[in-house]
């Protein structure tokens, strides 16, 4: 009896172990997202131009600089430093830094050196910074494509 009392022990164990591996896995593989709601369903076109509509700066940059440190209350900041390439709204040519809180289960889009990216970017009211989140549209510029495309007709378009 004792015996199987273990071996029923054992395996309940087990069943913890791997559901606890299972839930540390889902947290890593989604450690950019965990936590955040963007509260949009829009896709394509409509979701560009909602993007487009409540940001301040749209361009195409290349990633000169990236600095991480903390900030006042200990969060982890990335301040990314762009060449612009392309710019559809906001500062036209040269260089523009971002600031984005990169703690875990924040928005924060995390750059990497040397990479394009497409940036809906937002002045953040309380520091003055341009920021942008895994809900403004932002992306590399090997899934931009469709919303360069998408820029480029509503610039024509005078919107």
């Amino acid at each position: 009896m004792r015996r199987l009392r273990l071996a029923l022990d054992a395996q309940v164990a087990m069943k913890h172990v791997v559901l606890v591996g299972l839930v540390c896995s889902l947290m890593l593989a989604s450690s950019n997202s965990w936590g955040c709601s963007c509260g949009t369903t829009k896709q394509g076109a409509e979701r560009v131009k909602e993007s487009f509509a409540n940001s301040d700066a749209v361009f195409l940059g290349r990633v000169d600089e990236i600095v991480l440190a903390d900030d006042l209350s200990g969060a982890k900041v990335q301040t990314t430093t762009f060449r612009i390439v392309k710019s559809w709204k906001g500062q036209r040519e040269g260089l523009i830094k971002t600031k984005i809180n990169i703690q875990c289960c924040v928005c924060g889009y995390r750059f990497e050196q040397d990479y394009e990216y497409l940036v809906f970017a937002y002045r953040k009211k309380d520091s003055g910074w341009l920021s942008a989140s895994i809900c403004s549209s932002t992306t590399s510029r090997d899934a931009a494509d469709d919303d360069i495309e998408t820029l480029e007709r509503l610039v024509e378009e005078g919107i």
